[in-house]
C-alpha cells in the first residue's frame, strides 16, 4: 500500500480509479467501509479528481428515484467529499429524506458514514421532527429498525411533551412500526401535551380490532403497574 501512496503513483491511480470505479469494488452493503476504506489515500484521490461535490441531501429530497442508480449517486459523492450532514435552513439532511421516503440502502450508506458521530441521527428540524419521527410518519419500518440500531433514541432527541415516534406511528396505523419501536422499548404510556399516549386513540379506530391496537394492548398490559 505504501508503494500505491507515492506521489508518482497517484495521478495514474487517480485516472484508473475514478469515482464511479471505485464504487464499483465497495460492497454495497458494509457500513462503515468508507471509514477503511484506504483513509490516507482517498483526500489526495479527489485533488486529482477534482470533481465538486453536490448537495445530496436536495437531491434526496426531490423524491425516490430508481434505487440502484441513487445508491450508486450517493455513494460517488460521498467519495468526491460531499458533507451529507450539514443542514439546511430548516434544519432537513440527508438522513432527513432517506428515512422520509424509505431509502433503506441509501439510509443504511449514510449510517455508516455517521457511525461515530451520532448526534447526525438526531438532527432536529425546525418543526421538531428528527429522522425516526419521518419513518415513524411514512411507515418506514425498516428505515426505523436502521435508525434504532444506529443509537436513533427511541422516544426522539426533544422534549416529553411533543408526539413520540410510537404515537406517531400508532396512530398512522403502522403496525411494524409499532412492533420496531416497542422491540427498542419505546415507552407506551407516555403522554403529550394533548394528553395522547403511545396506546391512545389511533385513525384505524373504527376498523374492528386493529392490528396496530393488537401488537400495542400486550405492551401495555405487561407495563401496567
Amino acid at each position: 500500500m505504501d508503494d500505491l501512496l507515492r506521489d508518482e503513483l497517484l495521478p495514474a491511480l487517480a485516472l484508473l480509479l475514478r469515482p464511479v470505479d471505485l464504487w464499483s469494488l465497495r460492497p454495497l452493503r458494509r457500513q462503515a467501509a468508507f471509514a477503511v476504506l484506504c483513509p490516507s489515500m482517498l483526500p489526495r484521490l479527489r485533488g486529482f479528481w477534482a470533481a465538486k461535490p453536490e448537495n445530496v441531501s436536495e437531491v434526496l429530497r426531490k423524491g425516490p428515484q430508481p434505487s440502484a442508480a441513487l445508491l450508486r449517486y450517493v455513494g460517488e459523492q460521498l467519495l468526491i467529499g460531499c458533507h451529507p450532514f450539514v443542514p439546511n435552513e430548516l434544519g432537513q439532511t440527508a438522513l432527513t429524506w432517506a428515512s422520509e421516503y424509505g431509502l433503506e440502502e441509501v439510509l443504511a450508506l449514510l449510517l455508516g458514514m455517521a457511525f461515530d458521530q451520532p448526534a447526525h441521527v438526531q438532527q432536529v428540524e425546525s418543526n421538531g421532527w428528527y429522522p425516526l419521527f419521518r419513518a415513524a410518519w411514512t411507515g418506514r419500518a425498516a428505515c426505523a429498525r436502521l435508525l434504532l440500531k444506529a443509537a436513533a433514541h427511541v422516544e426522539g432527541p426533544i422534549c416529553r411533551s411533543r408526539y413520540s415516534p410510537l404515537m406517531c406511528a400508532a396512530r398512522w396505523g403502522h403496525r411494524e412500526v409499532v412492533e420496531a419501536l416497542l422491540e427498542a422499548s419505546a415507552d407506551v404510556k407516555r403522554r403529550n401535551d394533548f394528553g395522547e399516549a403511545g396506546h391512545g386513540r389511533t385513525r384505524s379506530d373504527k376498523v374492528e380490532k386493529s392490528p396496530v391496537r393488537s401488537v400495542l394492548a400486550p405492551s401495555c398490559d405487561a407495563r401496567s403497574p
